[in-house]
């Protein structure tokens, strides 16, 4: 019954002695490496994500036209989008374009109409940190 008794006790103080030599209360930091070598940290995202618009582009009728929204300098693209001007069914998006290395969002429309419209690009883009 003994030998059981003085296990269960050793045991309790190494890991007292664990504890307390890992735990802020320890004397000195004996966990801790001497240097951290911690990569920097990423700044904050808040304000960094902006949207650029292109400038409002005309689509003549019965024509095909293109909108390009690029992202400011250092920017990097995230994601884009298209828009009319004015809805319209029977104009179509042709194509969407994420090019990221132009760090540019393109929109191209086919107008099959005998009106006028205007297209935009939107681009979705992450700026540097400054």
């Amino acid at each position: 019954m003994l030998k059981p008794l003085v296990l269960v006790l050793l045991g309790a103080a190494a890991a007292t002695a664990f504890i307390l030599s890992c735990s802020d209360d320890a004397p000195a930091d004996v966990d801790a490496a001497a240097a951290c070598d911690c990569p920097d940290a990423e700044p904050p995202l808040a304000g960094r994500i902006v949207r650029v618009l292109s400038d409002d582009v005309a689509i003549e009728a019965n024509t095909q036209g293109a909108a390009s929204a690029f992202c400011p300098a250092g920017g990097t693209l995230l994601g884009g989008g298209c828009a009319l001007g004015d809805s319209n069914a029977a104009i179509t998006l042709s194509q969407a374009l994420a090019a990221p290395d132009s760090e540019q969002f393109a929109c191209a429309w086919n107008n099959p109409t005998n009106d006028a419209n205007a297209m935009i690009a939107t681009a979705i883009c992450l700026v540097p940190a400054e």
